[in-house]
């Protein structure tokens, strides 16, 4: 059986439960937030973590990328780019700082993180 990747925003999902839990039938509140019916059953009874995501946990929390983002964006507004290079080792030395370590022998993030925040902050 082929799996499909969902289709919904989490906020979406949130608003669904909420309406059905308010008595909405879950056929119509699937249908309306175009979620899976069983995908809307699963969560509403906890047999599914409201939350997913796929891949290993985040190294940084939403507000330690977000804060990343920023400085990025900032450094670049003041004529400042900042290169993959001065980008992973900022990181490393935010993560060091912060008690956190990254996988690897060098301390410094590897490329699949720094793929997984460029995907990230081109999203918001």
């Amino acid at each position: 059986m082929e799996r499909r990747e969902k289709h919904y925003s989490e906020d979406n999902l949130i608003a669904a439960i909420n309406e059905v839990e308010k008595g909405h039938s879950i056929h119509s509140v699937a249908k309306k937030y175009s979620i899976a019916r069983a995908t809307l059953q699963w969560k509403l009874k906890g047999e599914v973590v409201l939350a997913t995501k796929k891949g290993p946990n985040p190294i940084f929390n939403k507000k330690q990328e977000s804060n990343i983002s920023f400085w990025i964006a900032s450094m670049a507004n003041a004529g400042f780019p900042i290169t993959k290079e001065i980008l992973m080792h900022s990181v490393a030395k935010l993560a060091k700082e912060c008690k956190i370590s990254f996988p690897g022998r060098n301390g410094l993030p590897g490329r699949k993180w720094f793929e997984s925040f460029n995907e990230t902050a081109s999203e918001h």
